[in-house]
């Protein structure tokens, strides 16, 4: 543990391997009793240090009471993006007979020799039952004549004309995305896309979203705690 690079209270986790063998993997995990059929969310801020021939993840495994593993569901973090916090998130749905979860954050090797650090703040691992509030959150509903922004999104900007388009590559989640391009942005500018949801005073919310980034420059990151500029290529 260490008492810099943190972004939640003082202190944060490092991870650091070295000459991992193809196929391993070097974990920080913690076992939680859950119950089945039921949506969790599992997120974390980690920051990489160094990266060679390997991913830093996320991974849930569930375990019935046989302790036979039902399945589990991994999100990596981008490759090319380093020293800099980004919270990383999935969510799911407990299999049926789940009594216990297994929630890991470490290094899986993609060949041998490879090798890591990395820092890990602010784990969290928890019920999802108000669900999405977001209309059409993976963008999928496009029914209408046009073919430039999904169904119940708007968009919002004060730097010239936003390029969209609703496209079948990259994806994450079902078949279609959500493109959005903004050439020749003024110093303090920004484009949105956005949706307006009801919602209660006093209530924890939790906001995420999976991003591609394709020749940027010079913006921010709006996930980031630090808002430090980064370009992804």
């Amino acid at each position: 543990m260490i008492p810099a690079t943190v972004v939640s209270k003082s202190i944060a986790q490092k991870i650091s391997a070295s000459g991992m063998k193809v196929g391993t993997a070097a974990w920080l995990f913690q076992d939680v009793t859950v119950k089945g059929n039921l949506p969790v969310l599992l997120n974390g801020d980690v920051s990489i240090e160094s990266i060679n021939k390997a991913k830093v993840s996320l991974c849930v495994q569930y375990f019935d009471a046989a302790n036979t593993l039902l399945s589990q569901k991994t999100v990596d973090y981008p490759s090319g993006y380093l020293n800099n916090y980004m919270t990383l998130s999935l969510t799911d749905t407990t299999p049926a007979k789940t009594v216990r979860a297994r929630v890991h954050v470490g290094i899986r090797t993609e060949e041998g020799g490879a090798s890591g650090a990395f820092y890990v703040d602010n784990m969290a691992f928890r019920y999802d039952t108000a669900g999405n509030l977001l209309n059409n959150p993976s963008f999928e509903n496009n029914l209408s004549a046009q073919k430039e922004m999904a169904e119940s999104w708007s968009r919002w900007s004060d730097s010239g004309g936003s390029v969209l388009q609703v496209v079948s590559s990259p994806v994450t989640s079902g078949v279609r995305a959500q493109k959005l391009a903004t050439p020749n942005m003024k110093t303090g500018g920004a484009s949105w896309l956005f949706q307006d949801v009801v919602t209660q005073p006093n209530v924890p919310i939790s906001a995420i979203g999976r991003l591609s980034c394709r020749d940027t420059q010079k913006v921010y990151d709006v996930s980031s705690k630090y808002n430090n500029a980064i370009g992804c290529g």
